[in-house]
């Protein structure tokens, strides 16, 4: 990851997340309270939404993510106000939910 600094911004360059399209467990949507409209499988989870406002009204059932994957969940989607919205969500990782989470994305 790589930051720049123009004026009053900030810029991150997060790196690309290739890990393969996976079918999305139920346990998992129903963990989210959400339908991805996809899910990546790499050190941790990604469910990519359809929108940065479905990343923000996400009320997740942390139980249930926790006992899903050890490392946690990454929720993201394109953004209009901003190029992306994104959230981390890992509960046995000692990370209930980050909603400033530019770091998740790193591996």
């Amino acid at each position: 990851m790589t930051e720049s600094r123009e004026a009053d911004r900030l810029f991150l360059d997060l790196p690309a997340y290739s890990g393969p399209v996976v079918n999305c467990a139920p346990a998992l949507a129903d963990g989210l309270r959400a339908t991805s409209a996809a899910l990546l499988k790499g050190p941790k989870y990604m469910a990519v939404l359809d929108s940065e406002t479905d990343v923000a009204e996400l009320a997740p059932d942390l139980g249930v993510i926790a006992t899903l994957h050890p490392r946690g969940v990454i929720a993201t989607a394109p953004g209009h106000a901003v190029d992306l919205g994104s959230r981390f969500i890992g509960p046995s990782f000692s990370v209930p939910d980050d909603p400033v989470t530019g770091s998740a994305h790193l591996r």
